[in-house]
């Protein structure tokens, strides 16, 4: 596992993964949305967008609060060709492999449990609780004119709970994940996931609980 890890580590650093994706448009171009415009957005409409379509989504959105809870996870692979893991995974690993490791990855995570007054969060791996990570508000990898709901894994060796054996290939020692998410409405976030600086994949989570009860809130706060 460490040795795939790092092997991972090290084609995120090469030259063919630090190439800039060119987008062709300019994100200042697109207002934020209205509220009744973001409340028309469902899991499944958001899973249907192509990475085009999130990617400007995104730079649309608010960070709104930071969520408390748990919240229910559903990835979204970028599928556009232009992600750099992705290609990474199509060089270090057989196709039957990757689709397997894919596999795994989405039918085990099933979402985060977030502490807002610890500012912490852990990952639901089926029935239980690892991964531990950071939650502040800082600045977005994509878009930097809004802020986002920062989620970092680097330094989740100094959070209570934390386990080196099983939770050291998110922090700084393994891949250095660093997820963002903005709110599309109450109880609903669209996410991005990085590796080593480079975008990996989206996520969404989604909370009834908070959807029935939280109130529109267009500032990350906790």
């Amino acid at each position: 596992m460490k040795i795939l890890s790092l092997a991972l580590v090290l084609l995120a650093t090469a030259p063919l993964a630090s190439a800039q994706s060119v987008y062709p448009y300019r994100f200042s171009d697109y207002p934020k949305l209205s509220q009744d415009e973001r409340e028309t957005f469902t899991i499944e409409s958001l899973q249907a967008k192509t990475q085009l379509e999130l990617d400007l989504l995104y730079s649309q959105l608010s960070a709104g609060p930071i969520p408390s809870g748990p919240y229910d996870g559903f990835v979204k692979f970028d599928e556009s060709g232009e992600n750099d893991v992705e290609r990474i995974l199509a060089l270090a690993l057989p196709m039957q492999l990757e689709g397997w490791v894919k596999l795994v990855g989405t039918n085990l995570w099933r979402g985060k449990t977030f502490n807002k007054v610890k500012g912490t969060l852990t990952n639901r791996m089926g029935l239980i609780q690892r991964f531990p990570a950071k939650v502040y508000c800082g600045q977005s990898m994509l878009d930097s004119r809004r802020e986002s709901i920062i989620l970092d894994y680097a330094y989740g060796d100094t959070i209570p709970g934390y386990i080196d054996a099983f939770d050291w290939p998110m922090t700084r020692k393994g891949l250095s994940i660093r997820d963002e998410i903005r709110m599309v409405k109450p109880g609903l976030y669209l996410g991005r996931a990085y590796i080593q600086g480079l975008f990996t994949l989206n996520f969404l989570l989604h909370s009834q609980a908070e959807a029935d009860n939280a109130e529109w809130t267009e500032v990350c706060r906790g």
